[in-house]
């Protein structure tokens, strides 16, 4: 993923109160990294965040957005914001930066085999591969590399930086929000095509 950015991969390195690595969650990711003689880093990341989505099982309803990585490790249960928080706690703690990635998912149809019908918001990690490679975009979440279905709106170091809405309102009513993700093809997407 190109970043363009003037920011260090580094900056990506620090822990927050929602990323921070317990002692089992180092533990747990050590068993990945480094990688063993012929994985090359990037199969060896995708390995790890494969391993942290049969750890913590998806279920809706079943965390707060301030469920710390810890908590939801332990518990096995969580969406796809605690897959990425566990998984950028694991990258962290074996010194590889990683950050948190909110944006959308589109599946167009929510039978597809390889995606589990997120058809709201969604949350990915990028991962520090290397200068040669930049940065690897994981969604933890469906266990595979993120990729022209991912419609990327913020990053940060966690939940808090990269929220997709937030703010304060006052006063009573109902309140309601709805989203449109309209997608389409670029030019140059299609001239490659």
């Amino acid at each position: 993923v190109p970043d363009g950015g003037s920011l260090s991969p580094l900056a990506y390195l620090s822990e927050t109160a929602l990323t921070q690595a317990s002692d089992a969650i180092k533990g747990f990711a050590q068993k990945f990294f480094p990688p063993p003689p012929g994985v090359d880093r990037a199969a060896a990341l995708l390995q790890l965040a494969c391993a942290v989505s049969d750890l913590v099982n998806y279920e809706t309803g079943s965390t707060e957005v301030t469920d710390t990585a810890p908590r939801v490790f332990e518990r096995g249960r969580g969406v796809c914001q605690d897959h990425a928080h566990v998984f950028i706690a694991c990258c962290r703690s074996l010194g590889v930066p990683a950050r948190y990635v909110s944006g959308y998912l589109y599946t167009g149809d929510s039978s597809h085999p390889d995606f589990r019908g997120h058809v709201a918001s969604h949350a990915w990690v990028d991962v520090w591969v290397g200068e040669d490679a930049g940065w690897l975009s994981i969604d933890v979440t469906n266990r595979s590399p993120a990729n022209g279905r991912h419609c990327r709106l913020a990053l940060g170091r966690d939940y808090l930086d990269a929220c997709p809405v937030r703010g304060v309102r006052r006063g009573g009513g109902i309140e309601n929000m709805r989203v449109d993700v309209s997608v389409r093809t670029s030019a140059q997407q299609q001239q490659q095509q």
